[in-house]
């Protein structure tokens, strides 16, 4: 655990958005894998399929590509900022 970059922490938001049913042990399995959600955000289908997880699951990696299209990470990064919000993601050591 480690306290995360900007980028990191923009990704960890911007798939908390995806509101496509992914939740945190699917979320937490990518992170794992890749060791980062900033590269798996920008992850190609090939990319993504290499996880264990999401393996057999096109469809899903599909509705993730889409999606990902709609949602700017340093977008909602600049507006949590501009708002005052502090966003800690589960792979920061502040996490609680």
């Amino acid at each position: 655990m480690k306290y995360v970059a900007d980028e990191e922490l923009a990704a960890w938001m911007a798939f908390a958005q995806l509101g496509i049913g992914w939740g945190t042990k699917l979320i937490l399995s990518i992170y794992e894998h890749t060791g980062s959600l900033a590269f798996a955000w920008e992850a190609n289908s090939a990319q993504l399929r290499l996880v264990p997880i999401l393996r057999g699951l096109d469809h899903q990696v599909n509705k993730f590509l889409e999606r990902r299209r709609e949602i700017n990470p340093e977008r909602l990064l600049q507006v949590a900022t501009q708002k005052g919000v502090s966003a800690i993601p589960l792979c920061d050591q502040r996490y609680p």
